[in-house]
């Protein structure tokens, strides 16, 4: 993945042969035959370019990235064709610099571990595809506005991994934005030699004024070269001399779609329909308390006489479903989002070519019920609408989704039953405890389950929630639970993400239906769908209050009472849905935002999600055995049995040659679902936040070792950069204020302690029990509070901030 060649299409529009080391004569003739230096790889006449790199946008029909895997009809579960339905770069990958080194000789690793060595600056790029208006005339990909240069150290590290130089971002870059990276001949060799540029770059910086190569794109691209040296040079005072490469590159969106898919959920009106939640079965008594779902006996005791005082309730919602519904013909588990019309990019470059004329796309404006005047001028205009070229084809034919194109497809609905709890208050008496339902409802905490759970697992933390008076709501994640596929109605999920230890309707269940391992954009999509789907029950949750109140009925929940609590999958998934549930809706006061919660609570979450799966120990072994599996399959012989030589020399050449590349891929095709890059964004929309974080004692008690804390490697993946991202701070004793936030960090329990005090050998030491009881504890009293008190009980339990 570190060299993807250019596409046909690419090398085309470059019509690079003029433009590799022969192009220009006069300074060609000068230069020595015989190769005397390491250069920093550059040779786009080949295919070889660093990455990332923009110059794989050239030629975009539709503004995403032109992959050659892609142009070549692979299909997107192709980790390299993937990458073709993105509209720009990952924001937390790194920059990856080949070296074409002498015989004998390494990189100095050392001289790129220095400042000055690799420099980054943020910028806004030109061209039809700039994100800046003002931008749009420049010439694309051209410098037209120099930024900040970003901070060796603090923003990003480089390091030296075999004939490559890493540039590391250590923070998430900003979404939809342009970069510059530069490398200097402060980069040594091992004989102490500065890396020179590459003959082609060496060309590509000669004055154009003076010495310009020959007409053509050569010259537009010795025309980009001139123009990003001297934004360096007038912008931060570089000298052009020691420059030996520059690359510019833009990172993909992020917020655009779920932020988009949010607004049409609340919008009233009526073409937006196909947006909105609905209650097909409204809440009422299910006659089961949560002790008989959950097992429980009398003899249990306190957590027996909790659950059996929480009676359950059942609901149902019809929600709109955006992947491909699997069917016995078609189980399908690899489906993707697509955007509901026709790209603008697409459609303006077709009128621009002449392939669809003024007349007919104006006629199939007006049936799309828009202006095409105003299209014109707004390409925002055509979102959702299908325009064809005149021959009847389709203007884009694929439909990603871009910051672009951002309004999705339904593909259909699905009826997804919706668990409700609320505490028993005569049973409760009985226990001492004196509650009734508050005239205002009662306060609600949305509950959201783990990887390869149900709605039902969240009702082990259901006895502290109703102690304090609160009720929880819950749905299962797509393709869990009862939102499996069962295609002959014999009880058993055909396809199901549910691990099969939680039921024989589950025989068939995995983690990775949903994390799937096969198809990063199915993974991304998956991930789409939980946000919008809770994102939907929240507001689904106001409309049913709404119609209990103006048909002069009690309300069932307190609409200024709502929470939120996730662990694991349920935390990742919910640290997002905060983020769009508490970012204000256009044209709508913030009083009136359906979404709105106080507070949310989340158990062990994690950022860089590729980076925390593959360096898992929970993950890690079934990554690697699946990989040993395609090696052993390429080579044409059996897979070897685990643990035995042959295997872990497989294991070995998986680690070092596949995970790379495919984590590159991956985490790059999932970087608008991951919580790293929402982190500042539900920073900033000060929402409080409880993190619950288990690191260990470095004793008895391991760290997580689902989702740990840290990633050997990768310094922005694992639990730590995820709460750095945050910008959580510590919390090692009770508080109480206007508004709380911040990380307790467990020295006992484990990943899943949030809903199970069972103790794991060789993890946990003997206080995994208690471990549980204060984290319920901590969740049920910070939503009891609306996120303005959290108790630390037993701080034994948990790490000293000092």
């Amino acid at each position: 993945m570190r060299r993807l060649l250019l596409s046909t299409a690419v090398l085309s529009a470059l019509a690079l042969s003029g433009c590799n080391g022969d192009s220009y004569e006069e300074d060609n003739n000068k230069a020595d035959p015989v190769k005397r230096y390491a250069r920093v790889s550059f040779d786009p006449a080949n295919g070889v370019v660093p990455l990332p790199n923009d110059l794989l946008l050239l030629g975009t029909p539709d503004g995403t990235l032109q992959i050659p895997a892609e142009v070549a009809g692979a299909p997107y579960t192709d980790p390299e064709a993937a990458l073709g339905a993105l509209d720009g770069w990952g924001t937390t990958q790194p920059i990856q610099l080949d070296i074409d080194l002498l015989d004998g000789v390494t990189i100095d690793a050392a001289s790129a571990s220095e400042p000055g060595a690799v420099r980054l600056f943020a910028v806004t790029l030109g061209g039809q595809l700039s994100p800046d208006a003002e931008c749009a005339a420049a010439p694309s990909l051209s410098i037209c506005k120099m930024g900040e240069e970003l901070i060796w150290g603090v923003d990003f590290i480089t390091t030296v991994k075999g004939d490559t130089v890493i540039a590391q971002p250590l923070k998430p870059l900003a979404a939809t934005q342009g970069y510059l990276y530069a490398t200097t001949s402060q980069l040594l060799d091992s004989e102490g030699r500065s890396l020179e540029a590459s003959e082609t770059y060496k060309q590509l910086k000669l004055d154009i004024n003076t010495k310009p190569l020959p007409e053509g794109t050569s010259r537009d691209l010795q025309a980009l070269t001139n123009n990003y040296l001297g934004a360096l040079a007038s912008g931060h005072g570089i000298d052009p001399d020691i420059i030996t490469y520059t690359g510019v590159f833009t990172t993909q969106s992020v917020f655009d779609v779920l932020e988009t898919t949010k607004q049409l959920l609340a919008s009233p009106a009526p073409e937006h329909a196909p947006f909105e939640p609905n209650w097909s079965q409204l809440p009422s008594p299910s006659g089961r308390t949560a002790a008989q779902i959950l097992g429980l006996q009398p003899e249990m005791g306190l957590p027996y006489l909790l659950a059996d005082a929480t009676d359950v309730w059942s609901a149902e919602l019809t929600l709109p479903y955006y992947l491909t519904t699997p069917t016995p013909t078609n189980p399908t588990i690899s489906s993707t989002w697509n955007a509901l019309g026709d790209s603008p990019v697409a459609v303006l470059q077709a009128l621009q070519a002449g392939t669809l004329t003024l007349e007919k796309f104006s006629e199939q404006m007006v049936a799309c019920g828009r202006d095409p005047v105003a299209a014109v001028s707004d390409p925002a205009e055509i979102v959702g609408c299908t325009i064809n070229l005149d021959d009847g084809t389709p203007s884009d034919p694929a439909r990603h989704l871009t910051r672009f194109n951002p309004v999705p497809a339904p593909k259909g609905t699905q009826r997804v039953p919706v668990q409700i709890t609320l505490p028993n208050p005569g049973k409760l008496a009985l226990l001492g405890i004196d509650l009734s339902m508050p005239a205002s409802g009662w306060p609600l905490s949305m509950a959201l389950h783990g990887l390869a759970g149900t709605k039902e697992t969240t009702l082990a933390n259901v006895g502290s929630m109703t102690a304090n008076g609160l009720a929880t709501i819950a749905i299962d994640l797509p393709l869990h639970g009862a939102r499996g596929f069962d295609f002959n109605g014999d009880g058993v999920y055909e396809i199901s993400a549910t691990d099969p230890s939680l039921g024989p309707a589950f025989a068939n269940g995995s983690g990775l239906v949903f994390v799937n391992i096969g198809s990063g954009l199915t993974t991304r999509d998956n991930y789409r769908q939980a946000v919008i789907d809770n994102l939907a029950l929240r507001a689904a949750v106001t409309g049913l209050v709404a119609g209990q109140l103006e048909a002069g009925q009690p309300p069932l929940f307190d609409l200024k009472k709502v929470t939120l609590q996730g662990l694991s999958q349920g935390a990742i998934t919910g640290s997002k849905v905060t983020v769009y549930a508490n970012t204000p809706i256009d044209g709508v006061p913030a009083g009136m935002n359906p979404f709105t919660l106080q507070a949310s609570s989340l158990a062990a979450p994690a950022g860089g999600l590729a980076g925390t799966f593959a360096g898992s120990p929970a993950f890690k072994p079934a990554l690697i055995d699946n990989l040993v599996g395609v090696i052993a399959e390429e080579a044409g012989i059996a897979k070897p049995e685990p643990g035995t030589p042959e295997y872990q020399a497989l294991a070995a050449q998986a680690e070092a040659e596949l995970v790379p590349p495919l984590m590159f891929s991956i985490q790059t095709q999932i970087e608008p679902v991951d919580p790293i890059n929402h982190g500042a964004a539900l920073a900033a929309t000060g929402s409080k936040i409880h993190l619950i974080e288990v690191v260990g004692d470095g004793a008895g008690n391991l760290p997580d070792q689902t989702l740990p804390p840290v990633i050997e490697g990768a310094p922005l993946s694992g639990g730590e950069p995820l709460i750095a991202a945050m910008g959580l701070g510590c919390i090692d004793s009770s508080v109480q204020g206007e508004a709380v936030s911040g990380v307790v960090r467990f020295l006992k329990g484990h990943h899943s302690s949030l809903l199970s005090p069972k103790e794991i050998p060789g993890v946990t030491d003997g206080s995994a029990a208690v471990a549980t009881a204060e984290m319920q504890s901590q969740v049920a009293a910070f939503a009891a509070s609306n996120g303005t008190a959290l108790p630390v009980s037993n701080s034994a339990l948990v790490k000293p901030c000092s």
